[in-house]
């Protein structure tokens, strides 16, 4: 698969332990089409032994939303594609104290989309990501990407109107030095996810280790300047940044005994 984080969301989903009610990837970077046939091969093949637990992949937007004249959010002319009425659906089926959780590794149309579609979705809604993912910091064949590079004006819709959860990974830096040394075809698919702490194993490592001290900030969206997003700490805002501090050798350690021994 192209991204590490679809393998752990379909492994969890398989084991009963999300609901996965979504995989969706866009038109518009770079030719996203291998990524949707890869994704849509894979999801075809763990449909056919847990249909019920593995949702079809599904396209998303093929083009960026533009802001209006006017600055009115609700005034943007948008698509209304497959993976914006799937998120749609799935959130009406949520409430506030039990919300959809989306998941964002790249432009957030579709969100905004589904909520250009219809507002009322927003406070049943959660979007997550992490932080250096959202000022754009990811490099994807050289390239910087991220929401406000990708699509400013959808990343501040959905900043603006949805709860947000901004995730700062400290710990395991996944450079060269790491990456080159994985031979295991089993986990071949982490190198596919750039270098720094966004990669995959940083990131389930992180959420499934309960000894790590974590510090909450809540900040207010208040502009894209320059592809980067500018937060305020305000008490009622309704993005929540969370920062985890993990200990580095000991988190380097286990990803060599896990990830640099060959698996028979």
């Amino acid at each position: 698969m192209q991204d590490s984080g679809d393998c752990y969301a379909i492994a969890m989903a398989l084991r009963g332990e999300i609901a996965l009610r979504g995989l969706q990837t866009l038109k518009g970077f770079d030719n996203p089409r291998p990524y949707y046939d890869d994704l849509f091969q894979v999801t075809e093949a763990f449909r056919s032994v847990s249909p019920h637990r593995i949702p079809r992949a599904t396209l998303g937007s093929s083009k960026s939303l533009k802001k209006p004249a006017s600055g009115i959010a609700t005034e943007t002319r948008s698509e209304r594609s497959d993976a914006a009425r799937q998120i749609l659906a799935a959130a009406k089926t949520a409430t506030p104290s039990k919300p959809l959780l989306v998941l964002c590794q790249g432009s957030m149309r579709d969100v905004a989309c589904a909520w250009l579609m219809d507002p009322s979705i927003a406070d049943r809604v959660v979007v997550a990501g992490d932080r250096k993912w959202a000022n754009a910091e990811r490099r994807i064949r050289g390239r910087a990407y991220g929401p406000p590079r990708s699509d400013p004006w959808a990343f501040e819709i959905v900043a603006t109107h949805f709860r947000c959860l901004l995730v700062n990974l400290s710990g395991l830096e996944f450079g060269p030095e790491l990456s080159d040394r994985v031979t295991d075809p089993k986990w071949c698919s982490l190198k596919k996810c750039g270098t720094g702490t966004h990669c995959g194993f940083g990131l389930l490592y992180h959420v499934s280790r309960p000894d790590h001290q974590i510090t909450i900030k809540r900040l207010r969206f208040v502009r894209v300047d320059k592809h980067r997003p500018v937060f305020e700490e305000d008490p009622e805002g309704k993005t929540w940044e969370i920062d985890i501090k993990g200990e580095r050798e000991k988190l380097r350690d286990e990803f060599r005994r896990v990830f640099l021994r060959r698996h028979r």
